[in-house]
């Protein structure tokens, strides 16, 4: 079980740098399902306040995620069509 003191670092480090729950986990070098079991559960009952923060910001990852996929498939299929255009040699 992750300590009370580990899991308010990590709600403030997800909170602070408006980050992503997968960064955040990659971060503290802990599992997604980890710390967000840390923060939906436990985090409740350590701070009330702290816990309605990253709910919120959350809730506005979860809106974003669609955009960010789009935008990494956009990335991807640009940099096959460079590799395809190298190969070719054009």
């Amino acid at each position: 079980m992750t300590s009370p003191e580990k899991i308010l670092e990590e709600a403030e480090c997800f909170i602070c740098h408006q980050s992503t729950l997968r960064k955040t986990a990659e971060y503290f070098r802990t599992s997604k399902t980890t710390l967000h079991e840390d923060f939906r559960v436990r985090l409740k009952e350590i701070d009330m306040r702290m816990y309605l923060k990253v709910r919120q910001l959350l809730a506005e990852n979860r809106k974003a995620a669609p955009v960010r996929g789009g935008l990494a498939h956009k990335k991807k299929c640009r940099n096959e069509k460079k590799q395809v255009i190298k190969i070719a040699g054009l």
